[in-house]
């Protein structure tokens, strides 16, 4: 994210909160809860390239954040739980579910000890690819790239475009463009061999990261142990669903969460889609997660959830606890729900 949108947002955050236009919102929402969105939970010691930052808490905000909901009154939920009250419109109380995507090891060593210390469910979505070590997180990648060199080279067909690297402002240049590039113009299958084309050492030291990172098969079965831990789906490869052909989405889900069966000896019930942007997952996919069998869908379209969303379980908004914004006041406008509203144009679904 641009750093002048972040600074725009955290004012926005903090007029909504020193104002108290949250909890009056709050007041007449009419909503039932939210799912919360993590993947990194870990000590930061990012530099000043930081371009994933927002997807990295620490350990002490996770806490924080716990504590919060819990002082808010807020029942602290499993996503098993979480469908049940929106399919029975339950308001005993607010819900709030936490998921964390993708299946990093900090998720067991780390925020798990946490989750357990308190007593509150939670939910990991594994890409199993990532436990195989067949795919690889291509935004991490780009980011070693850039922070290690000075000048890049992007070939294509028919030309290529040298990217400069060298002040930090063109670092982010260089990300914000690459990131574009491997989102919208190169095809999701393609994407590991352009980040090695781009900068062979970079991708050869990502392998080394993702096997430090994330988690293998014994660890997740240990996780499964877990009372609290619910283990869900995230396809194989980790590719924007809605960029595939059906047969190749129905792929990625299926085959993904045959994996999970086959290792864990249960099918997962639960879905998150990969990236969960609207260009990444649509009413297509949504469709698919039904027809595969799964209770929920989650996605990373910001809201909260609404009575209304019992008739699109697999098309369920979450609420990112962002590592970028990593103070109360900021938590508190986000899981306010008036900040997505605004942005909704008070529209309740997000869904097409």
């Amino acid at each position: 994210m641009p750093q002048s949108n972040t600074w725009l947002t955290k004012k926005i955050l903090s007029g909504i909160s020193f104002s108290g236009l949250g909890n009056l919102y709050q007041q007449v929402g009419g909503e039932l809860g939210l799912i919360l969105t993590l993947h990194h939970v870990r000590p930061d010691h990012s530099g000043e390239f930081a371009p994933n930052a927002h997807l990295s808490v620490e350990p002490e905000f996770l806490e924080q954040t716990i504590v919060l909901l819990k002082r808010w009154e807020y029942a602290l939920v499993s996503i098993e739980d979480a469908q049940r009250r929106i399919r029975s419109g339950d308001r005993s109380s607010r819900f709030a579910a936490f998921t964390f995507d993708d299946g990093y090891r900090n998720t067991s060593e780390i925020a798990a000890p946490i989750m357990r210390k308190h007593k509150v469910p939670y939910t990991v979505y594994f890409a199993t690819g990532f436990v195989d070590r067949t795919a690889c997180n291509w935004w991490e990648g780009l980011e070693l790239a850039i922070e290690n060199n000075e000048e890049l080279k992007l070939k294509s067909s028919d030309r290529t475009v040298t990217l400069v690297c060298r002040s930090l402002a063109e670092k982010y240049n260089a990300y914000n463009q690459l990131v574009e590039v491997f989102t919208n113009q190169i095809g999701e299958f393609e994407q590991a061999k352009a980040l090695r084309s781009l900068c062979p050492k970079s991708y050869e030291q990502l392998l080394v990261r993702m096997n430090n990172d994330m988690m293998d098969w014994q660890e997740i079965k240990d996780l499964q142990t877990d009372p609290f831990c619910t283990v869900g789906a995230h396809s194989i490869d980790h590719h924007a669903l809605a960029r595939l052909d059906e047969d190749k989405a129905v792929k990625e889900i299926e085959y993904g969460t045959a994996l999970l069966h086959q290792h864990l000896g249960q099918r997962p019930k639960h879905f998150a889609y990969p990236y969960g942007y609207k260009a990444a997952a649509r009413p297509r996919e949504f469709e698919l997660v039904r027809k595969a069998g799964f209770k929920t869908g989650v996605t990373t379209r910001p809201g909260l959830i609404f009575p209304e969303h019992a008739k699109h379980m697999t098309a369920l908004p979450r609420i990112s606890i962002n590592g970028l914004y990593q103070q109360k006041r900021y938590f508190s406008s986000l899981t306010s729900g008036l900040p997505t509203r605004l942005i909704g144009r008070n529209r309740k679904l997000n869904v097409s």
